[in-house]
């Protein structure tokens, strides 16, 4: 009897990314809201929740494939998409009334994150959520997450500026939770491309798949645990 697992914990820690610039795609904008579904009524308002996929880049800034974590240091072998959140008012607090009023005013700090996404300011309703899908630069710094007595680097979106590099190819594509197998690395991925001459020694296939096994590394696309259990399944 096989039985279904699932990627899902309980317990996790948030992405943590060297500090930089990188390109980012919003994929979901929602309310701050408390477990009842109500509005969290915070210290100067109400706010919304706009989450950015952090994406490698080709060096010049062009997005290649989203960045990936480990969430649950139980399990190294699955990695997640790097997300992370940009929490911003859409309603203020009025000082003297106290009561609500709208936070997209021209120097909101709103109005700037629409800006970087492609809006242009007008007198009309907009709707964030039709904003997904696009891109902007991140500028990702780190902050102290967890309880008191556990406490971890993560990573935060300091600021969102427009993106201005390189133009986008529509296939740049969102990865999912996933877990490499070693054994399939070795034998699948790292065979020289068709094209290419295949090496002809021994010693040149084992050079040809080592290369290929740290370059995997490099790119996040094998966990450090894989490449060790990868590399000495090639020794042997």
């Amino acid at each position: 009897m096989e039985l279904e697992v699932s990627t899902k914990s309980s317990v996790g820690v948030k992405p943590h990314i060297r500090k930089g610039y990188y390109p980012g795609r919003l994929t979901k904008v929602e309310p701050y809201n408390d477990k009842d579904g109500n509005p969290k009524e915070g210290k100067h308002g109400r706010m919304l929740i706009f989450t950015f996929t952090v994406f490698k880049h080709d060096g010049d800034g062009k997005p290649i494939s989203p960045m990936e974590y480990v969430p649950d240091p139980d399990c190294p072998n699955i990695t997640k998409d790097v997300e992370i959140p940009r929490f911003v008012y859409y309603m203020y607090k009025d000082k003297q009334t106290q009561e609500l009023q709208t936070a997209v005013t021209p120097k909101g700090a709103i109005t700037l994150l629409l800006k970087a996404l492609g809006w242009t300011f007008s007198p009309e309703p907009v709707d964030p959520s039709s904003f997904i899908g696009n891109w902007v630069e991140l500028n990702v710094d780190d902050f102290q997450a967890g309880d008191e007595g556990a406490k971890y680097s993560a990573s935060t979106i300091k600021d969102v500026k427009e993106y201005t590099g390189k133009p986008i190819d529509d296939t740049v594509k969102m990865s999912s939770p996933k877990e490499v197998d070693s054994q399939e690395v070795v034998e699948e991925s790292i065979d020289p491309p068709k094209e290419k001459t295949s090496p002809s020694t021994p010693e040149e296939v084992k050079a040809q798949k080592t290369k290929e096994l740290d370059r995997l590394l490099e790119e996040g696309t094998l966990t450090k645990e894989a490449h060790t259990k990868a590399f000495a399944q090639l020794n042997a």
